[in-house]
């Protein structure tokens, strides 16, 4: 029997990715947060200080998932071709799809949906398939 790790170029594939759109996430939270902030400082509305507040909650949150996303493409490129990492690697990719979706919801909800949200979510979808792939040769 092969026991080699089958899903290591995929993982790479998707952690390279997820490395790059982490770091562009990152910068761009950063900017939001303090954009949010300024915002939230500036209107005196009530309205307009719960969207302000809305607005800072969604940029935590993909600055959190930058963040994760660093840390998970990162153990991802350095453990592909160690198939007992699988399982840490797939629980990070449901982490990663669990804020991707909480990060689309509330897009839809402020108005702010883009391309790099489905991204967002096919990305750790990939990641987690090559994890899943790795698991039958640890499994073996």
């Amino acid at each position: 029997m092969d026991n080699k790790p089958s899903g290591k170029n995929m993982i790479l594939a998707a952690s390279i990715l997820l490395l790059i759109g982490g770091v562009v996430t990152f910068l761009s939270s950063i900017v939001g947060i303090a954009m949010g902030g300024l915002f939230a400082s500036e209107k005196d509305t009530a309205g307009a200080s719960t969207l302000a507040v809305l607005f800072l909650v969604y940029f935590i949150t993909v600055f959190l998932m930058s963040i994760f996303e660093i840390v998970a493409s990162i153990y991802g490129i350095a453990n592909r071709n160690k198939p007992q990492k699988a399982k840490t690697c797939l629980v990070m990719g449901i982490i990663l799809v669990l804020i991707a979706i909480l990060n689309i919801l509330l897009s839809f909800y402020l108005g702010n949906f883009g391309f790099s949200l489905i991204l967002s979510l096919i990305l750790p979808l990939l990641y987690m398939g090559g994890a899943l792939m790795n698991r039958p040769a640890h499994n073996e």
